[in-house]
Order: structure tokens, then C-alpha cells, then sequence
């Protein structure tokens, strides 16, 4: 499958590039949770314990919408070595065996 080249054109807040978007305001919520966790604890007396957790699940949404942005554009780290070693036929049962192999799991 090849990657698809990415559309100058379309804007970050279209369908196209969902993903990007949705890690963009994640990277900002981990920037300005943290930014206010430390401004609580230092300035105010009482510091808001939420932005720890807010941080942690940003970083999730930011890590696996990265990732499918990073196979989309085709960025993703892939081990091109071994791709390139084996031959055509071997390489398509290769990707079909992973297909088998993953299918399963994607369901959960």
C-alpha cells in the first residue's frame, strides 16, 4: 500500500487530516495542562491535582493518532532492510500473514 502524499490544500480541520488535528490539541493540552499544574502548585495554595491525569491521557491520544498519521504520510518507522531482502512473493505472504495475524486483535 503506498502512502498517500498529504494535501497542501486541505486545511488542518478537515476530515482529511482528523488525525493531525486531534493530535495538535492533544500536544496542547499536555502543554497547557502541565504549564497550569505548575503555576497551581507554586502561586495558589491549593494545586489542582487533575492535570497529571489530563497530561497522561493526552499523551495517549497524541501517541496513537500520531501513529496513524505517521502511516498515512508514510513517516512511520519501518525496518526496510528485511522488506527489501525478500522477494516479491515471499514479501506478499508476508503482508497477507500479518493481515491474518492482526485482523483478530484489531477487534478488541
Amino acid at each position: 500500500m503506498e502512502p498517500q502524499m498529504p494535501d497542501r490544500q486541505a486545511p488542518l480541520l478537515s476530515l482529511r487530516r482528523a488525525d493531525e488535528a486531534i493530535g495538535v490539541v492533544a500536544l496542547l493540552a499536555i502543554v497547557f495542562s502541565i504549564l497550569w499544574g505548575v503555576i497551581s502548585r507554586y502561586i495558589f495554595p491549593q494545586p489542582a491535582a487533575w492535570t497529571y491525569e489530563l497530561a497522561i491521557m493526552a499523551f495517549a491520544y497524541l501517541v496513537f493518532f500520531g501513529a496513524v498519521a505517521g502511516v498515512r504520510l508514510g513517516s512511520h518507522a519501518a525496518i526496510d532492510v528485511l522488506v527489501a531482502a525478500l522477494c516479491r512473493m515471499a514479501g506478499r505472504r508476508r503482508s497477507a500473514g500479518s493481515t491474518i495475524c492482526c485482523s483478530p486483535s484489531s477487534s478488541f
